[in-house]
């Protein structure tokens, strides 16, 4: 089973930490697909452990999602933010989108796309697309718009 996890939050000012923790909650897109790379239905909540430094945390909402769900459609947007991090870190970034991306077989489980912030402008790489080949190009071209 491979699960593919993305986090987000806001822009709000830090709050305090406790080491590499963050004293407030953080929102986790999951995708859990098996072998073969099709999406796993029918996840529960207990289904789930988030840890953080080792230690599990409760997990404060549960929202399992699927194509028939009501709202608005799920999509990934992988971020390369070439401004607030290192080339190195940008360069491992794509290289893990990469060896993902050529991992699994047919259709990618979502619609997924690539957007490039660099110092001069947060660009769109390629269209959204469950096309593995088509996003690998968008990594590519981001390393020739300057994501590195």
């Amino acid at each position: 089973m491979v699960c593919l996890v993305s986090a987000a939050w806001g822009q709000a000012p830090a709050p305090p930490t406790r080491g590499n923790s963050i004293d407030r909650p953080l929102t986790l897109d999951v995708i859990v697909t098996d072998k073969s790379g099709n999406p796993v239905t029918g996840l529960q909540q207990s289904d789930f452990t988030v840890l953080d430094d080792k230690q599990a945390q409760k997990i404060l909402a549960f929202r399992p999602v699927d194509e028939t769900s009501k709202g608005p459609p799920l999509q990934v947007i992988f971020l390369l933010d070439a401004v607030n991090a290192s080339y190195n870190v940008v360069s491992n970034a794509r290289q893990q989108l990469e060896k993902f991306l050529r991992e699994g077989d047919g259709p990618l489980p979502v619609p997924m796309s690539l957007v490039l912030f660099t110092d001069k402008t947060t660009q769109a790489q390629g269209s959204v697309t469950r096309d593995r080949a088509a996003l690998l190009d968008s990594v590519h071209a981001s390393q020739a718009a300057g994501g590195e």
